[in-house]
């Protein structure tokens, strides 16, 4: 299975699909593609936050009525304080490691905007080859990224 590139925006993907987005550790979804899932569904953003701060690494799935919301926690801090692409690309395959022992083998899609790239600046090939190895081992995901 490879990643399927899909023209559209992320938060009108079918509610079948499990957002997932790449998170900074201490619970904040203030900017970027955080901020409009935020906005999109403060129930999910508000159990985040009461269960902050997270480690480098782990994955949260957020359970909601209205749709299913994953995090990678790939830097410690945001903004200024980012961690440098090489910690933020372990971080990524330590959560994707985790990510793989989540839903029993049953099948699942992903829908992701290009995480890692945005606001924690790294480019979007290193994190896509993490997915593409992370698919091969694990067929029961299908990976669908939204692009604008």
């Amino acid at each position: 299975m490879t990643i399927v590139y899909v023209k559209g925006n992320l938060l009108d993907a079918p509610s079948s699909e499990v957002l997932l987005h790449a998170c900074n550790c201490q619970g904040n979804w203030g900017k970027g593609v955080a901020k409009a899932i935020a906005d999109a569904y403060p129930q999910c953003y508000a159990f985040h936050q009461r269960n902050a701060p997270y480690s480098r690494g782990y994955v949260q799935l957020i359970h909601s009525p209205i749709r299913d919301i994953i995090c990678l926690f790939t830097s410690k801090g945001f903004g200024r304080y980012v961690d440098d692409p090489g910690m933020i690309l372990a971080s990524t395959q330590d959560s994707l490691v985790r990510l793989a022992t989540y839903f029993n083998g049953n099948e699942v899609t992903i829908a992701s905007p290009l995480i890692n790239g945005g606001l924690f600046n790294v480019p979007w090939e290193h994190t896509e080859a993490l997915i593409e190895s992370f698919l091969a081992n694990n067929p029961n995901f299908t990976w669908k990224v939204y692009k604008l």
